[in-house]
Protein backbone atom coordinates (compact mmCIF):
# COMPACT_ATOMS: atom_id res chain seq x y z
CA UNK A 1 0.00 0.00 0.00
CA UNK A 2 1.36 3.30 -0.97
CA UNK A 3 1.40 5.58 2.42
CA UNK A 4 -0.15 8.89 1.97
CA UNK A 5 0.89 11.64 3.65
CA UNK A 6 -1.13 14.62 4.55
CA UNK A 7 1.18 18.04 3.85
CA UNK A 8 -0.02 21.44 4.35
CA UNK A 9 1.10 23.89 3.17
CA UNK A 10 1.44 28.04 3.79
CA UNK A 11 3.74 30.90 2.42
CA UNK A 12 6.41 32.40 4.84
CA UNK A 13 5.87 36.06 5.20
CA UNK A 14 9.39 37.04 5.08
CA UNK A 15 10.75 35.07 1.90
CA UNK A 16 7.05 35.24 0.08
CA UNK A 17 7.73 31.21 -0.91
CA UNK A 18 5.37 28.21 -0.15
CA UNK A 19 6.96 25.27 2.33
CA UNK A 20 5.28 22.38 3.76
CA UNK A 21 4.89 22.17 7.71
CA UNK A 22 7.23 19.13 7.53
CA UNK A 23 9.74 21.41 5.87
CA UNK A 24 9.35 23.62 8.65
CA UNK A 25 10.00 21.38 11.08
CA UNK A 26 12.81 19.84 9.80
CA UNK A 27 14.74 23.05 9.28
CA UNK A 28 13.80 23.39 12.74
CA UNK A 29 15.20 20.58 14.05
CA UNK A 30 18.22 20.85 12.12
CA UNK A 31 18.94 25.12 13.01
CA UNK A 32 18.86 24.00 17.11
CA UNK A 33 22.22 23.99 18.78
CA UNK A 34 23.35 20.67 19.45
CA UNK A 35 25.30 22.06 23.20
CA UNK A 36 23.67 24.12 25.18
CA UNK A 37 25.59 27.26 26.59
CA UNK A 38 27.18 26.80 29.73
CA UNK A 39 26.51 29.97 32.39
CA UNK A 40 29.54 30.10 34.27
CA UNK A 41 28.72 31.55 38.13
CA UNK A 42 30.35 34.95 38.38
CA UNK A 43 33.68 34.86 39.59
CA UNK A 44 34.12 36.49 42.94
CA UNK A 45 36.94 38.56 44.50
CA UNK A 46 39.02 37.62 47.41
CA UNK A 47 37.24 40.63 49.27
CA UNK A 48 34.00 39.18 48.63
CA UNK A 49 34.76 36.09 49.95
CA UNK A 50 36.12 37.28 52.50
CA UNK A 51 32.97 39.09 53.44
CA UNK A 52 31.12 36.34 52.87
CA UNK A 53 33.51 33.74 55.38
CA UNK A 54 33.46 36.48 57.82
CA UNK A 55 30.20 37.03 58.13
CA UNK A 56 29.26 33.86 58.31
CA UNK A 57 31.68 32.89 60.71
CA UNK A 58 30.55 36.08 63.26
CA UNK A 59 26.78 35.13 62.63
CA UNK A 60 27.56 31.73 64.01
CA UNK A 61 29.71 33.77 67.29
CA UNK A 62 26.69 35.83 67.90
CA UNK A 63 24.10 32.78 67.60
CA UNK A 64 26.27 30.44 69.58
CA UNK A 65 26.92 33.18 72.02
CA UNK A 66 22.96 32.97 72.75
CA UNK A 67 22.52 28.75 73.84
CA UNK A 68 23.04 28.77 77.61
CA UNK A 69 24.69 25.55 78.23
CA UNK A 70 27.48 26.31 75.49
CA UNK A 71 28.14 29.68 77.72
CA UNK A 72 29.90 29.18 81.29
CA UNK A 73 30.10 30.97 84.46
CA UNK A 74 26.11 32.00 84.55
CA UNK A 75 23.00 29.74 85.82
CA UNK A 76 20.96 30.34 82.32
CA UNK A 77 19.66 26.94 81.16
CA UNK A 78 18.67 27.60 77.91
CA UNK A 79 19.22 30.89 77.07
CA UNK A 80 21.94 32.80 77.80
CA UNK A 81 20.98 36.42 78.80
CA UNK A 82 23.97 37.23 81.06
CA UNK A 83 27.45 37.77 80.66
CA UNK A 84 29.80 34.63 80.94
CA UNK A 85 32.05 32.73 78.84
CA UNK A 86 31.24 31.12 75.26
CA UNK A 87 32.90 27.19 75.46
CA UNK A 88 35.15 28.79 78.39
CA UNK A 89 37.49 31.07 76.53
CA UNK A 90 35.60 34.45 75.47
CA UNK A 91 33.52 36.65 77.24
CA UNK A 92 30.14 36.83 75.82
CA UNK A 93 26.54 38.59 76.91
CA UNK A 94 23.71 39.45 74.88
CA UNK A 95 25.07 43.22 73.54
CA UNK A 96 28.40 41.14 72.35
CA UNK A 97 26.14 38.42 70.76
CA UNK A 98 23.43 40.94 68.71
CA UNK A 99 26.19 42.92 67.84
CA UNK A 100 28.32 39.50 66.34
CA UNK A 101 24.80 38.85 64.73
CA UNK A 102 24.37 42.14 63.17
CA UNK A 103 27.97 42.08 61.58
CA UNK A 104 27.22 38.36 60.48
CA UNK A 105 24.61 39.34 58.52
CA UNK A 106 25.79 42.62 57.24
CA UNK A 107 29.29 40.65 55.81
CA UNK A 108 27.02 38.02 54.29
CA UNK A 109 24.54 41.10 52.54
CA UNK A 110 28.00 42.61 51.54
CA UNK A 111 29.70 39.58 49.44
CA UNK A 112 27.51 40.33 46.65
CA UNK A 113 29.29 43.28 45.35
CA UNK A 114 33.36 43.76 45.48
CA UNK A 115 32.52 47.30 46.45
CA UNK A 116 30.07 46.46 49.58
CA UNK A 117 32.61 43.78 50.35
CA UNK A 118 35.54 46.41 50.36
CA UNK A 119 33.61 48.82 52.75
CA UNK A 120 31.87 45.73 54.68
CA UNK A 121 35.83 44.86 55.34
CA UNK A 122 37.29 48.54 55.91
CA UNK A 123 34.67 49.39 58.20
CA UNK A 124 34.95 46.08 60.00
CA UNK A 125 38.67 46.17 60.23
CA UNK A 126 38.13 50.11 62.32
CA UNK A 127 35.86 49.07 64.42
CA UNK A 128 37.67 45.56 65.82
CA UNK A 129 40.84 47.92 66.13
CA UNK A 130 38.88 50.26 67.96
CA UNK A 131 37.21 48.02 70.29
CA UNK A 132 40.48 45.54 70.62
CA UNK A 133 42.44 48.55 71.56
CA UNK A 134 39.44 49.86 74.40
CA UNK A 135 39.97 46.62 75.32
CA UNK A 136 43.36 46.48 76.45
CA UNK A 137 43.28 49.55 77.71
CA UNK A 138 40.37 49.03 79.64
CA UNK A 139 41.83 45.37 81.05
CA UNK A 140 45.27 46.17 82.00
CA UNK A 141 44.73 45.67 85.83
CA UNK A 142 41.83 43.54 85.43
CA UNK A 143 41.17 39.45 84.84
CA UNK A 144 38.67 37.91 84.15
CA UNK A 145 35.56 39.31 82.19
CA UNK A 146 34.74 43.33 82.31
CA UNK A 147 32.62 45.57 80.69
CA UNK A 148 34.12 47.89 77.64
CA UNK A 149 30.89 49.55 76.13
CA UNK A 150 28.45 47.45 77.61
CA UNK A 151 29.91 44.58 76.15
CA UNK A 152 31.81 41.51 77.78
CA UNK A 153 35.10 41.23 76.67
CA UNK A 154 38.30 39.53 78.11
CA UNK A 155 41.69 38.97 76.68
CA UNK A 156 41.15 36.33 74.73
CA UNK A 157 38.53 38.77 72.95
CA UNK A 158 40.34 41.13 72.39
CA UNK A 159 43.27 39.00 70.80
CA UNK A 160 40.66 37.66 68.44
CA UNK A 161 39.47 41.56 67.41
CA UNK A 162 42.85 41.98 66.91
CA UNK A 163 43.31 39.32 64.49
CA UNK A 164 39.79 40.12 62.91
CA UNK A 165 40.97 43.79 62.27
CA UNK A 166 44.10 42.71 60.67
CA UNK A 167 42.07 40.10 58.35
CA UNK A 168 39.73 42.61 57.66
CA UNK A 169 42.30 45.01 56.49
CA UNK A 170 44.03 42.71 54.57
CA UNK A 171 41.23 41.85 52.70
CA UNK A 172 40.06 45.46 52.26
CA UNK A 173 43.12 46.88 51.02
CA UNK A 174 43.96 43.87 48.67
CA UNK A 175 40.58 42.47 47.52
CA UNK A 176 41.89 40.25 44.55
CA UNK A 177 44.42 38.49 46.63
CA UNK A 178 44.52 35.17 46.42
CA UNK A 179 42.98 34.98 43.04
CA UNK A 180 45.06 32.75 40.18
CA UNK A 181 45.93 34.63 36.85
CA UNK A 182 43.83 33.71 34.73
Amino acid sequence: MAQRATEFTRTTPDSGRSTTVREEIRRGVEERPTTRRRVSPPKRTAAQIASLGMGIASLSLGTLAFVGPLVTGNRDKVINLRKGKLFDVFAMNPLHAGIHIGLGLLGILAARSQKASRGYLAVSSAGHAALATTGFLAGRKRSGVYEVMGMAMNTADNILHCAWCGASALFAARPHLLQRAA
